[in-house]
């Protein structure tokens, strides 16, 4: 990074894989020609000066193995809230698997119902109100919505050959 414009680099498992290009103003893409290897893949952008300013990384992954919830929060009021749970497809490492598409079943016990179940595929026309959907690059969005009773909900996650996950959320 020592010219003017922005730059970037590319690195594998922490090793320079594609040396500083500069930001292309035509197309706005900077992009390296180099030939598949397995590991951390990581892309460096950096300001005129060579300070990283962003950067971004994958990691290859292995077979689908289980699956993992998170969730934008346990504790929710009992009136009607929301709570967002993400579900990714997950190998043996707790690598997310990108190529993930596994059907993914939720349910629920407790005060809580669902609200829908989206993988952001926009060629998926499935009915997203449905307890079960096919998770897209690796990933599923739980939507739930307390029903205005307080206690303690589980939601459970199953899929077909997968360890299932599940996460305990409290309505007050």
């Amino acid at each position: 990074c020592y010219t003017n414009a922005p730059q970037a680099r590319l690195l594998l498992d922490g090793k320079v894989l594609g040396e500083m290009k500069p930001y292309d103003e035509k197309t706005g893409i900077i992009y390296w020609d180099i030939p598949y290897q397995a590991g951390e893949l990581k892309a460096e952008g950096c300001d005129k000066d060579g300070n990283i300013l962003s950067s971004y990384s994958i990691k290859t992954s292995g077979r689908p193995y289980a699956l993992r919830v998170s969730a934008d929060r346990t504790n929710l009021s009992c009136n009607r809230a929301t709570a967002h749970l993400i579900v990714e497809v997950i190998d043996e490492k707790g690598v997310v698997v990108k190529l993930g598409d596994n059907d993914i079943t939720c349910t629920i016990e407790g005060p809580a119902h669902l609200l829908g179940l989206e993988g952001s595929d926009n060629s998926d026309m499935s009915d997203y109100t449905d307890n079960h959907h096919r998770a897209f690059h690796g990933r599923l969005l739980t939507y739930l919505q307390t029903v205005g009773e307080k206690g303690q909900i589980r939601v459970k996650f199953t899929s077909p050959l997968l360890q299932g996950t599940e996460i305990v959320l409290n309505a007050k």
